[in-house]
């Protein structure tokens, strides 16, 4: 069994509320669907944003995309191939879909006008140039969050 269906699979052992945040390497919608689908009876887990396609270098999904790539054994600064897929996603539980604030979900350093460039190419208009150049040095992945209002009770 792969690695991240082992991961997974132990999610059924939890009990409550979850925030559950990890780069899933999904290429489209379908993938998430099975990934996520495939957790135990008791936990449904959600995506806030919803969005069903494929995300994979298609500039539909632009304001959605986490990920971007260099080719491999090339300096970071000279080889960006660009932002291009949505591989990183946050998921709640029905639970906590209550307390999510709509539109809060955010992609820190993709304004939308990444696509197929790097972050730090300017101007980015979500974040400062000096915080554009560190997130093109970090590697090629973007945070992401998003806010609950817990006073919504």
């Amino acid at each position: 069994m792969n690695k991240r269906w082992e991961s997974m699979d132990s999610i059924d052992l939890v009990t409550g509320d979850l925030v559950l945040t990890n780069d899933w390497c999904c290429t489209k919608s379908i993938d998430s669907t099975s990934l996520f689908n495939h957790v135990g009876e008791s936990y449904q887990l959600i995506d806030p944003l919803s969005i069903t396609g494929y995300w994979y270098n298609n500039p539909e999904f632009r304001y959605y995309h986490t990920s971007y790539e260099h080719f491999a054994g090339t300096d970071v600064a000279d080889s960006a191939v660009g932002v291009n897929n949505r591989s990183n996603m946050i998921l709640l539980t029905d639970s906590l879909m209550k307390y999510y604030v709509p539109g809060s979900y955010t992609t820190f350093g993709n304004d939308g006008k990444r696509f197929g460039q790097d972050v730090n190419l300017l101007p980015n208009q979500s974040v400062s140039d000096s915080v554009a150049q560190a997130l093109s040095n970090l590697g090629h992945q973007l945070p992401i969050y998003l806010d609950l209002d817990f006073s919504k009770e």
